[in-house]
């Protein structure tokens, strides 16, 4: 009787109780794999919050502007619904110094994500400007092309981020939040950083590259940097690309963007702009050469420098970037770019002309002056500053204001140091040819409008009181 009983209860454990244990394991194991995976904490099934946060990484539908399957298609993900998105109030910029790492998801832990399938490390191609060095041009097409590179090169950008910036400068909003700079408006930059951690999530699983540009990563401080490194590329091959362009000339073409979209008596010529004691002091801070220090000294990777001047040898910036700062791993984008031709959309007026107008405007010099308000049209102005463009072009040996002696040496001393190429070689490819010549100056406007042939020439512009307009 024992030995019948002992009988069923072998067979009982056999057949049910042990497949029934291994049943429940599994289910256990599952369970606890995908916690894991989805960065879960068993206790509170959120990991900090992120998981129930996670549909705020992505902006509301209005703001994508593409199809969701476009969104799934390129990232590896889906977006979240309307519904199941969610806003947050409050919204301001972090420093990277300030993310909480209880509320991040590091996506460099083996509990996030796995290593790509190939076993080796993707890379990060990091394009961190300066400003004013075609960084405009690098991103529209890559913007462009972004299905070759996914498709045939196996490189990724982001280009859908929550944030102010859209289209071509998307990173920009990435960018900003990781250097803290301040703008006009607000951002959350914890939906922008949510939103980049899925995405390179969903690059590293599918085994793909990245490329991010953005001028802006230029002012990140060091600490930053190395932050950004260790959240989100800790296991990454990186590559920083920088381009350089001659100091000197670099300044003027800051100067002449920072000032051309201002109201024409706000603005500030050359040589007040470089005499200002915190001019040089914050501009060299992200400079080419201090930038690349910094990326450098953090990073402890090479750092790829692209000579701005060499693009007149017959290789667009553009062509140097893909084919030389993609490393040889962006061949078909780098034919596309060999075929790529630039295009300048709005030929911008000089700044002395602005400055010129301005003047001949506060002396009443302009018969738009009898009108009410002493206003001008748009188009009244872009014809007045053509004008005078085409005055300035025929004019010579013009009354000029130059920096000090003090000022000039130090930004010549600053070329020569900080520029790693031929600088004879530069200087015959550059725009400024022979600035290292010549002090750098401007004009002096109120001079210029003393002269005899200047005062006919404003006198003389034909201008419609009925219509505001230059005929």
């Amino acid at each position: 009787m024992s030995m019948q009983i002992s009988g069923r209860i072998l067979t009982f454990t056999v057949l049910v109780l042990i497949p029934t244990v291994l049943q429940l394991y599994g289910s256990w194991r599952t369970i606890h794999q995908l916690q894991q995976t989805l960065c879960l904490d068993p206790e509170e099934f959120g990991c900090g919050g992120a998981i129930r946060e996670i549909a705020t990484a992505i902006d509301s539908q209005a703001e994508l502007d593409v199809s969701t399957k476009e969104h799934t298609d390129l990232y590896g993900f889906a977006v979240p619904t309307k519904e199941e998105s969610t806003s947050s109030a409050g919204a301001h910029i972090t420093s990277p110094r300030q993310w909480p790492t209880s509320e991040s998801v590091n996506v460099n832990t083996n509990r996030t994500i796995s290593r790509p399938i190939s076993g080796s490390p993707p890379t990060l191609f990091w394009h961190v400007g300066p400003h004013k060095t075609s960084t405009t041009a690098i991103q529209s097409f890559l913007a462009a092309h972004k299905k070759v590179l996914l498709e045939k090169d196996n490189i990724v950008f982001p280009w859908m981020l929550p944030g102010h910036f859209r289209g071509t400068k998307n990173t920009a909003n990435l960018a900003f939040c990781l250097s803290g700079r301040k703008g006009p408006w607000e951002m959350n930059c914890q939906r922008v950083l949510q939103s980049f951690q899925h995405f390179v999530a969903s690059a590293l699983a599918n085994s793909k590259n990245i490329v991010l540009s953005a001028e802006e990563f230029a002012f990140c401080h060091e600490p930053q940097i190395r932050q950004f490194v260790q959240d989100y590329f800790a296991d990454w091959e990186i590559q920083v690309i920088v381009f350089h362009r001659r100091f000197d000339e670099w300044l003027t073409s800051l100067h002449f963007e920072m000032n051309r979209d201002l109201p024409f008596r706000e603005r500030s010529n050359l040589v007040d702009f470089l005499e200002n004691p915190g001019t040089l002091a914050s501009f060299e801070f992200h400079y080419s050469h201090k930038v690349r220090e910094r990326y450098q000294s953090v990073t402890d990777h090479d750092v790829t420098i692209v000579n701005f001047h060499t693009a007149k040898e017959g290789r667009s910036l553009v062509e140097q970037f893909t084919c030389d700062g993609l490393q040889g791993m962006a061949p078909h984008t780098c034919r596309a770019a060999q075929r790529f031709v630039s295009r300048k959309i709005n030929g911008a007026h000089s700044l002395d002309s602005g400055f010129l107008l301005a003047e001949a405007l506060e002396q009443n010099m302009v018969p738009l002056l009898d009108f009410a308000n002493r206003t001008l049209s748009s188009d009244a102005e872009t014809s007045l500053l053509a004008r005078i463009d085409r005055k300035l072009e025929t004019s010579t040996d013009l009354p000029v204001r130059c920096l000090s002696e003090t000022t000039q040496d130090h930004v010549w001393n600053r070329t020569k140091e900080w520029f790693p190429f031929d600088l004879e070689r530069s200087k015959s490819l550059s725009k400024a040819e022979n600035v290292s010549r010549s002090r750098t100056c401007c004009l002096d406007v109120s001079r210029v409008c003393a002269l005899d042939d200047w005062k006919a020439f404003f006198r003389g512009l034909p201008v419609s009181r009925k219509s505001e307009q230059i005929q």
